[in-house]
């Protein structure tokens, strides 16, 4: 029996971890996309319209996903077990020490299913900031961040573990993404002759 599998999760566990899954992993796509768009070159202004719509709708998807599964009491659920703790979709939302002992494993009551928002999803959203320009401001923070996560999930040989690292490990990338519209503004001027 694992450290997850023998772990009791309390009110306050999945309160916390309730939290994290649905004001904030939701709408990181969100707030990187919202940051590319204003700043950098004034291109990133319309080149960024759709990312954002999409991360939006992303994030209320997620949302939703979680809404529906916990009021259709008859959705398949599967267990940490099920999926060698790989998958961050479980039976319950809570937090656990992982498989490896050492770092947080976070679940939620999702169903693993081809309509439910996916942590694909949710890296193809990120990746979009692949095209901002200038380059130096956000390929290379998206480059970095990617690679983390990439030497996270060899690791952790593709366990979710890897998603709780990178997310510590990567603060100071979200900081520096929402402080970016602040410290290099788009130029007004060219702003309202590209705007959509």
């Amino acid at each position: 029996m694992t450290d997850a599998e023998s772990q009791h999760c309390s009110a306050r566990n999945k309160r916390l971890t309730l939290i994290v899954w649905l004001c904030i992993i939701p709408f990181q796509p969100f707030f990187v996309t919202y940051c590319c768009r204003r700043s950098g070159d004034a291109r990133n202004w319309s080149l960024f319209y759709i990312p954002e719509r999409l991360s939006l709708m992303f994030a209320a998807s997620m949302v939703a996903s979680y809404l529906y599964t916990i009021t259709s009491p008859s959705t398949p659920l599967r267990t940490l077990v099920d999926t060698n703790y790989m998958s961050y979709m479980n039976e319950e939302t809570c937090s656990y020490i992982g498989k490896g002992g050492r770092h947080i494993h976070w679940t939620v009551a999702q169903p693993d299913s081809y309509l439910v928002p996916n942590a694909f999803t949710y890296c193809l959203l990120w990746a979009s900031c692949a095209f901002a320009r200038p380059i130096r401001l956000f390929s290379g923070i998206l480059l970095f961040g990617i690679s983390l996560f990439v030497l996270f999930l060899s690791i952790f040989h593709g366990g979710f573990e890897a998603g709780s690292v990178w997310c510590w490990s990567a603060i100071i990338l979200m900081f520096y993404l929402l402080l970016q519209p602040y410290l290099l503004p788009i130029d007004d001027e060219k702003q309202k002759h590209l705007a959509i």
